[in-house]
């Protein structure tokens, strides 16, 4: 005797069918089409490594993180007080959780021994949005675990909802035309062994260029909000209760999350890998106490400290309230790399 089926549970049927052969077609296309592959789909960072492996000095450490790496981090400076030689792999507006993801492509990536240090600079994550979702930089790394992480710590629905689409985006990306970029780092700033000093030559963008203006405008009123902040934490560095007064949502939990992930990572591969908390922006402060208290000095450095009151800076030193010119990351440099030279002494637990 024949069961009939209701109509929904024979639509559902075939919803689940077709979703099987998408996604079935989407695993044999992406790997063949490599529009995933990190040269297609972030091509300047593919750049960055290309040319920390072939550059002729050789280099056996990096700092990985945004403009605030790619424009601060001056690498004679690290060689001089740490005693390796290091690249600069910053990379223009990359975020949590892209900057993370990048680390890891780094690490899965290098041969085992090559690197000693690999230090990544920390930033409050980039709060997902519709207009981002989908595009490639943004869909590439999102497999299905990523957006289960992602829907996992999201804080709003509307932001777990960005995931599942942009997980969707991901799966069809088989289907996007996508031409070739040929990036390449520029031959300054691969002599410079990734460092790449912020001036106005530099065309850094209409947002960057608005806030110079502002410093411009009102350079006592800028440097003194810098010192203010720097010596807000340092003042929580030494409380008690260093977090009072914020808000320490779940992007703290899901940095620490992906923090315990590259350190495993990293030491598979014989390499230390170092956060550093360079901005006290958003729940940055969170995410580095809880860090502090998690992977402790070995693993965790800051300069959201600097300057502290026998540190210089001036409106000169600065290009615009949250980037430094070349004066200033000479000045910032030798203080970071003082620092990430005392987390290389310490012993790992």
């Amino acid at each position: 005797m024949r069961t009939s089926t209701s109509p929904l549970l024979r639509w559902l049927g075939r919803l689940a069918l077709f979703a099987g052969v998408v996604l079935l077609v989407s695993a044999l296309l992406l790997p063949m089409l490599r529009i995933h592959a990190l040269d297609a789909a972030l091509p300047e960072a593919a750049a960055k490594f290309q040319g920390f492996v072939t550059h002729p000095d050789r280099p056996n450490a990096i700092v990985l993180g945004s403009s605030v790496v790619r424009h601060h981090v001056v690498p004679a400076v690290f060689d001089s007080l740490t005693g390796l030689t290091w690249y600069n792999g910053g990379l223009s507006a990359s975020f949590p959780p892209e900057a993370f993801l990048v680390a890891e492509e780094f690490i899965a990536g290098v041969e085992p021994g090559r690197v000693q240090a690999l230090v990544v600079d920390v930033l409050p994550s980039n709060a997902p949005a519709w207009e981002n979702a989908g595009t490639l930089r943004a869909a590439f790394p999102v497999t299905f675990g990523e957006m289960a992480r992602r829907v996992r710590y999201a804080r709003t629905f509307d932001e777990a909802r960005i995931a599942v689409h942009t997980w969707v985006t991901h799966v069809l990306d088989f289907a996007r035309h996508q031409e070739a970029v040929d990036a390449a780092v520029p031959p300054a700033e691969l002599a410079a062994r990734g460092f790449a000093p912020l001036t106005e030559a530099d065309n850094p963008g209409p947002w960057i260029l608005a806030e110079r203006a502002r410093l411009q405008a009102a350079p006592d009123s800028v440097l003194g909000v810098i010192r203010a902040t720097a010596a807000d934490f340092r003042f929580r560095a030494q409380s008690e209760t260093p977090t009072s007064g914020w808000t320490c949502d779940r992007r703290t939990d899901e940095a620490i999350a992906r923090m315990r992930t590259l350190i495993d990572a990293g030491e598979a591969k014989g390499m230390r890998v170092i956060f550093h908390f360079q901005k006290l922006w958003d729940t940055n402060g969170c995410v580095y106490f809880r860090a502090q208290e998690a992977f402790g000095p070995c693993h965790v450095t800051e300069s959201m400290g600097w300057p502290g009151e026998a540190d210089s800076l001036s409106a000169a030193d600065c290009f615009d309230p949250a980037h430094l010119g070349p004066e200033g990351a000479a000045k910032w440099s030798r203080y970071a790399a003082a620092r990430v030279a005392e987390a290389l002494q310490q012993t790992c637990e």
